[in-house]
C-alpha cells in the first residue's frame, strides 16, 4: 500500500507541475496565468469526486472528470486504501438501516463511484495527461 500511495501521490504532484508549466508557457502574463491555473484546478477538484459525488454531477459537465488528473489520482488512492477493508457498525446503525450500510471497502468505493476504473487505467490516464501537458509545454517554449 505504501509504494502505491507514493506512486499516485507523486503522479498527482507531477501532473500539477506539468499543468503549471503548460499554462506558464502558453500565457506570458503572470496574473492571467495564475487566474487560469486556479480556475482549472477548481474545475478539476470539483470533478474529481472529492467534494461532489461523480454521479450527481450535471450531465453537461460530467465529461470533465475524464480530463481531471485529480480524479484519477483520488480514485487510485481510494482504491489502494479501501480495497479489502471490512467495517463494523454499532447497534444504532444496524437498528436504523436493518444492516450495516457500508460493510466493506468495495461498497464504500461503489457508493462514491470510485470503483469503475482499475489502478492500471488510472496510471495510464495520469501518464497520458502528464505526457500531453509536458509535450504542449515543450512545443510552445
Amino acid at each position: 500500500k505504501f509504494l502505491g500511495n507514493c506512486l499516485y501521490t507523486y503522479l498527482a504532484v507531477y501532473s500539477s507541475r506539468c499543468m503549471a508549466l503548460c499554462i506558464s508557457s502558453a500565457v506570458t502574463n503572470f496574473q492571467v496565468a495564475a487566474f487560469i491555473a486556479n480556475l482549472l484546478f477548481t474545475v478539476f477538484l470539483l470533478s474529481s469526486g472529492f467534494i461532489i459525488n461523480l454521479e450527481s454531477l450535471w450531465l453537461g459537465v460530467r465529461w470533465l472528470k475524464w480530463t481531471s488528473y485529480l480524479k484519477w489520482s483520488f480514485q487510485a488512492l481510494n482504491q489502494i486504501e479501501f480495497t479489502g477493508l471490512t467495517f463494523t457498525c454499532n447497534d444504532t446503525m444496524v437498528k436504523m438501516y436493518g444492516e450495516c450500510p457500508i460493510s466493506n471497502g468495495s461498497v464504500a468505493l461503489k457508493s462514491y463511484d470510485l470503483e469503475r476504473e482499475s489502478l492500471e487505467e488510472c496510471f495510464s490516464a495520469l501518464a497520458g495527461i502528464i505526457s500531453s501537458l509536458f509535450s504542449y509545454s515543450a512545443m510552445s517554449s
